[in-house]
């Protein structure tokens, strides 16, 4: 064979191969889709998006693929979530400003969260001043009827821009994205602000809980978040809250 019926033929054999969805989605779970940590995370994340947008074949295929969805977390329905803890929310003396308590296990077990790689942890800026679109977790504590000591738990800050310009910049595929995987049930969109209209006045918050059986996604961030945006208060922060309680004996 010439090398032009060579290179041909290796042409034809690459196009049966990814005309072959079974195949190809295999190729991209396990080349993409498998578990990874910090940076390798995000530049997997990031090409999954480039190829979604290739063609309309692999758009197709990665939207029928529960596991290349699960990466871009664009969680399925039918996904577990990490619900509201309502029994414990009963119990304890629990602080609004932390956002909806959820129970630390999905059907039954344990579990971890991640957070969406569009989000970069943040730790070294104080609390109010950290940089827009990144995260942080924070020690929080409660009390409970049974146990007069406090208990802690985690807390999870993801802060926001106060620009609504800035907001509304969000594409639509980021929109219909989980903020983290497992999703959460409920979510707090919460606002440090200072009324316009009263210099030197201290600061207040307010917020609005959001809860979605499916999980929150950023887009239900992003229309709430806009909603609270006022031209009389001066916004110190914006940001979306909640904590997973710890388990412990009773």
């Amino acid at each position: 064979m010439t090398p032009m019926q060579v290179s041909m033929a290796e042409s034809t054999a690459a196009s049966q191969v990814f005309d072959t969805r079974e195949l190809l989605e295999m190729i991209l779970a396990t080349r993409i889709g498998e578990p990874s940590n910090g940076s390798k995370e995000l530049t997997r994340f990031n090409t999954l998006l480039l190829l979604r947008r290739s063609c309309r074949q692999w758009h197709a295929i990665i939207a029928r693929s529960p596991a290349l969805l699960r990466t871009l977390f664009l969680e399925p329905v039918t996904q577990p979530v990490m619900r509201v803890d309502k029994a414990w929310v009963r119990r304890v003396h629990w602080p609004a400003f932390y956002g909806p308590l959820l129970s630390p296990s999905v059907n039954m077990q344990p579990t971890t969260i991640d957070w969406n790689p569009l989000f970069p942890e943040e730790t070294s800026w104080p609390f109010g001043r950290s940089q827009p679109w990144t995260v942080s977790r924070r020690p929080g504590s409660y009390r409970a009827a049974k146990h007069p000591e406090s208990m802690e738990c985690p807390v999870y800050f993801l802060y926001l821009p106060t620009n609504r310009s800035k907001l509304l910049q969000v594409p639509e595929v980021f929109r219909a994205m989980q903020l983290t995987r497992p999703p959460v049930e409920a979510a707090s969109i919460g606002a440090w602000c200072t009324n316009a209209a009263h210099h030197g006045a201290h600061p207040t918050s307010y917020g609005v809980t959001v809860a979605k059986p499916a999980g929150v996604t950023l887009g239900d961030v992003i229309h709430y978040a806009c909603d609270m945006l006022c031209p009389r208060h001066s916004l110190h922060s914006l940001f979306v809250s909640f904590a997973i309680r710890m388990p412990f004996s009773e």
